[in-house]
């Protein structure tokens, strides 16, 4: 299973995905759909108990403020893109290409660790979506990621954890798509794409290799 592959399951859910929620954020009085005043219907809100705070998994808690003015973070409130990458860190953790629904929060730790060691301001990702359908709340969405060299600004960054293509996986360890995951990002590319006024198509939503 390659990202584009993924890229073509997660289209299967997005259609209805987007109409679904865009009808939710219609219909609350204080929001506009395809507009940003729909960030009152949060992710969060959609996502339920599978949404899981920087605090739940045990995220660094920056002091964002010192970042921006240090130049170690910049603001990037507007979004046009999503790329999807996969981690291929936590393969090893695969047990029958599944990865078990504990060990994310550690390894989205380990993601963490591992991008601060490379100096970079936060983890690279803002969202990290697990096999069980569990989405890790990664760099806030206002900022800047660090995920795709010379295409990070006005782009959403959405990880999938585990290793999705035979390039740079450990031989048997490619992790297989679960319906839960698909479920998930269709949740977030939808959202995203009401909220920044963003349409849906292989321009705007593109499977990465980088990692």
């Amino acid at each position: 299973m390659n990202l584009s592959k993924i890229l073509m399951f997660l289209s299967i859910g997005l259609f209805l995905s987007s109409h679904s929620f865009a009808g939710q954020i219609q219909s609350r009085p204080d929001s506009t759909a395809t507009t940003k005043k729909s960030s009152q219907y949060s992710l969060e809100a959609l996502l339920g108990e599978n949404y899981v705070s920087r605090e739940s998994w045990g995220a660094v808690a920056h002091d964002y403020e010192t970042l921006l003015d240090q130049q170690d973070l910049e603001v990037d409130e507007a979004k046009v893109l999503a790329s999807l990458h996969h981690t291929v860190m936590g393969q090893e953790k695969a047990i029958n290409k599944i990865i078990p629904k504990n060990d994310e929060s550690q390894i989205v730790k380990s993601i963490e660790t591992f991008h601060l060691g490379k100096s970079w301001s936060d983890v690279g990702y803002h969202y990290m979506v697990g096999q069980s359908g569990d989405v890790y709340e990664g760099r806030p969405l206002k900022f800047v990621g660090t995920h795709t060299k010379g295409l990070n600004r006005k782009n959403a960054a959405i990880a999938f954890i585990g290793c999705f293509d035979d390039e740079g996986c450990l031989p048997g360890n490619v992790t297989d798509v679960t319906d839960e995951m698909i479920e998930s990002a269709s949740k977030i590319v939808a959202f995203l794409s009401i909220k920044e006024g963003f349409p849906i198509n292989l321009e705007t939503v593109m499977p990465r290799s980088i990692h």
